[in-house]
């Protein structure tokens, strides 16, 4: 594979480019005519429809079910065939089979393919680049089709007037990959040369492009990223550090109370620093906060506050929901020996003290029961949060409140069934007191 912005030696440097830029990988044979002077400019465009989110913006089609039949099989052979169709033709075999995971994969292959004819590609270029996000984005696992995306954005974005029309659907895509399959160097090599080959019209608008879309994403992961997209990019000599802290400051001040956001950017800059993509004397003057430790640990702190605070109220309910129970055996326990020390002092039998003892724990449940009635929320162990009480759980929870009580009832029972006389009123007293 060509680095990134090292063209081969045999290569001529095309016309529709200025000399001092160097292409992410070799140009292609057909020369091109220059972009027109009325080309919609990407910064204006960004401008107006900042991305803020790493989705793409196509509506996906419903997938197949089913075994795949000859049409599908009809299908792929097609698509596998080199100059078997054209541009169009593509295009509509990938709608008519949505599903159809080989045949996107060959649709996606044939796109990369059919996009080097600028005749072809000029008039198709946004149902194109629909296509590939689509078929990435239904297939995401796919490593295969991850990797023909971005062969094939990197080719449909070639043209610097193509690259200004796509550049929202496809920028997205780039960075999902990217993320998805971060330890893929195949993968991540032609996602980098699909982000070169559209900084051929806009270097600031895909550096802010970058920072946008990885930093607005709850992720850890996305930073390293942008990072590693932004380290290569400065080798390359497409971006250098004032576009990217030109980019970056602008995010950071205008949404302080994003604490995402200033923590994540907190953290690419950190890095890229350390990579030595950004000076640090340069960062310091711009935005010194980002550089601050005492900074970056009040942010983390803050960010994980929700965190915290529901694993402080999960804990403080189920131990609630333990102490109530735990409330409600020793409550039984406590009565049943009150009571048979009131019935051995005053002579009664032994059936009458045992019977007495069954009397209480069914009155214990009962009130244990209304209780239940009476409360609206409960916290299920099972779940680990508070849950409404319905019937099910209501009896679940008497269960559990009667299974909790049948040790202190069989140690009621052997009190009670206990002969007459001083010692047996000592241990209900000791019980009692």
């Amino acid at each position: 594979a060509t680095p990134v912005g090292e063209p081969p030696a045999h290569a001529a440097t095309p016309a529709t480019l200025p000399s001092d830029v160097r292409l992410p990988i070799a140009p292609r044979a057909t020369v091109v005519q220059a972009a027109p002077a009325s080309a919609p400019s990407v910064a204006a465009h960004l401008a107006q429809n900042p991305i803020v989110e790493c989705t793409p913006t196509f509506s996906a089609a419903v997938p197949e079910v089913g075994r795949a039949g000859p049409a599908e099989d009809e299908a792929h052979a097609t698509l596998k065939q080199t100059d078997a169709c054209t541009l169009l033709q593509v295009l509509e075999l990938m709608e008519v089979h949505p599903g159809s995971e080989r045949v996107q994969r060959a649709g996606v292959h044939a796109i990369g393919r059919l996009a080097r004819d600028a005749s072809q590609l000029k008039p198709q270029c946004i149902a194109a680049s629909a296509a590939v996000a689509s078929a990435a984005t239904r297939f995401r696992e796919s490593l295969m089709i991850q990797r023909l995306a971005m062969s094939a954005l990197g080719s449909i974005v070639y043209l610097p007037v193509v690259a200004a029309l796509v550049f929202q659907e496809a920028l997205p895509i780039v960075f999902a990959a990217m993320i998805a399959f971060s330890q893929d160097l195949k993968l991540q090599a032609l996602a980098c040369e699909a982000l070169a080959r559209l900084a051929q019209t806009d270097r600031p608008a895909v550096v802010r492009g970058c920072l946008q879309a990885c930093l607005s994403r709850h992720s850890h992961l996305a930073v390293g990223v942008c990072c590693q997209v932004l380290g290569r990019l400065s080798e390359s000599g497409i971006c250098h550090e004032g576009q990217i802290l030109d980019a970056l400051q602008p995010l950071v001040e205008g949404q302080p109370e994003h604490l995402e956001l200033q923590h994540h950017a907190s953290a690419a800059l950190r890095r890229l620093v350390a990579d030595q993509v950004v000076e640090a004397s340069t960062a310091k003057r711009r935005v010194p906060q980002l550089l601050s430790t005492q900074w970056a640990h009040l942010l983390a702190r803050f960010l994980g506050a929700d965190v915290e605070e529901a694993r402080e109220r999960s804990t403080f309910h189920a131990d609630v929901q333990v102490l109530f129970h735990e409330e409600v055996v020793r409550h039984f326990e406590y009565e049943a020996s009150e009571r048979c020390l009131h019935l051995l002092c005053h002579g009664a039998p032994g059936p009458a003290r045992l019977c007495e003892v069954l009397r209480c724990l069914v009155e214990n449940l009962e009130d244990y029961r209304g209780r239940l009635e009476a409360r609206q929320m409960a916290w299920d162990a099972t779940e680990g949060r508070l849950v409404p009480l319905d019937i099910g759980l209501r009896q679940r929870l008497s269960a559990e409140a009667l299974a909790a009580m049948e040790a202190g009832l069989l140690a009621s029972l052997q009190e009670a069934s206990a002969a007459p006389g001083e010692a047996a009123q000592r241990r209900l007293a000791r019980r009692t007191g």
